[in-house]
């Protein structure tokens, strides 16, 4: 019997901790919310576009990389300002980006 009580026990203690797990989650969520900007998801997405390098930059260094070497990044840019392209025309061009349009 005893045993049986203290299983019980445990499993109690096991939810109520769970419970205040969840909760300590929530509140948090719940400030998190309250602190946040509330750009539409539209204009969100907009202002990550525009400022993914430094996004990327920040992430970089909290990491711990090295930053990289502007003038060799801006010399490389020069040369060769949409490296993309060629591969992106040949995609199109193999119908890789079909749209169905029912």
């Amino acid at each position: 019997m005893a045993a049986i009580s203290l299983m019980m026990s445990r499993v109690i203690v096991d939810e109520l901790r769970s419970l205040e797990a969840r909760q300590r989650e929530a509140e948090a969520a719940a400030d998190a919310d309250s602190s946040a900007s509330r750009l539409p998801r539209r204009r969100c997405s907009l202002a990550v576009e525009r400022h993914a390098h430094l996004i990327q930059l920040y992430l970089m260094v909290e990491l711990g990389y090295e930053l990289p070497d502007l003038d060799e990044l801006l010399l490389w840019a020069s040369r060769n300002p949409n490296p993309h392209r060629d591969r992106l025309r040949e995609q199109v061009e193999r119908g890789e980006f079909g749209f169905d349009r029912h």
